[in-house]
């Protein structure tokens, strides 16, 4: 089904809030968000760029957004595409998966919105700087919607753009899968693996060599 996204595009040549996901980060993402998803989900990257999350991903059925008209070219021609503002797109339609790095100085109302395109049994899984889970007004957010997991990045990306350095981060995934309220603090990576029953109350697991 086409939209029709009530904004005006993005001028060619002209800079977005766009910092690519180093491409190691986008594969861990694809991993753990698979973990939870059925064998071929239908996959939805929001804010997509380039499209590497929906790649590492490879659902059966791929939709991608952006609002920078000129990522297209770089989409296979499989992909159900969407150039314009996530946050104006109808949630007429669920996915198994919805994956994204999101704007940081709109990652909330991203958030929410993504939240709102999830299936039934469905997992939301969002790259975020760590300061988003800070402040009393984000407090209240989280509260309201309060994630399966939050899984610590050790190893600090860099965001990079062809003009910009993003500089380097302490980063966050933040995962919702339906029916799971664990609230779980995890640290990506095996060497450093960790559960909790809920957050603020960690428990380090044996190292399995």
């Amino acid at each position: 089904m086409n939209h029709e996204l009530p904004w005006a595009p993005k001028p060619r040549g002209t800079e977005a809030e766009f910092y690519p996901t180093p491409m190691w980060l986008a594969e861990a993402m694809a991993r753990l968000v698979l973990v939870h998803a059925p064998l071929a989900p239908t996959v939805l990257d929001a804010g997509c760029g380039d499209g590497r999350l929906a790649r590492c991903v490879r659902g059966l059925r791929t939709t991608v957004v952006d609002i920078d008209a000129d990522h297209q070219e770089s989409w296979p021609n499989e992909w159900t595409k969407r150039i314009g503002d996530f946050l104006a797109l109808p949630a007429d339609r669920v996915f198994d998966v919805v994956i994204s790095n999101p704007p940081f100085t709109k990652w909330l109302e991203f958030a929410e919105h993504c939240l709102s395109f999830r299936d039934t049994g469905g997992t939301v899984l969002l790259l975020a700087f760590a300061n988003i889970l800070g402040g009393q007004e984000r407090a209240r957010w989280w509260a309201k919607h309060p994630p399966s997991e939050v899984v610590i990045v050790p190893k600090r990306p860099q965001f990079l753009t062809r003009t910009h350095n993003g500089g380097i981060r302490d980063t966050v995934l933040v995962r919702w899968t339906a029916g799971d309220v664990s609230q779980r603090l995890s640290w990506l990576g095996a060497a450093c693996a960790c559960t909790c029953g809920a957050l603020g109350e960690a428990q380090p697991k044996e190292h399995q060599p």
